[in-house]
């Protein structure tokens, strides 16, 4: 079952990141609920399981780091 999960990422400065972080989920099967460059989070409907798999997907690229990862409970 799927669980919503903040996920805190360094590097977002504007809304391109926001777009590339999305495109990167989406090559990943992953859609964001909310994504915001100004606060640096992103918050995701996912299986535990799936954390890793976001994280990754986050990260290809090389611009961003995610530090954080919390379950909204």
């Amino acid at each position: 079952m799927s669980q919503l999960y903040t996920f805190t990422i360094s590097g977002m400065t504007c809304h391109a990141c926001e777009k590339l972080i999305t495109m990167d989920l989406a090559e990943a099967d992953f859609t964001p609920k909310s994504i915001s460059h100004q606060a640096g989070l992103l918050t995701i409907a996912i299986e535990p399981a799936d954390i890793d798999r976001v994280k990754q997907a986050i990260q290809q690229s090389g611009t961003y780091i995610v530090t954080t990862v919390q379950a909204i409970v």
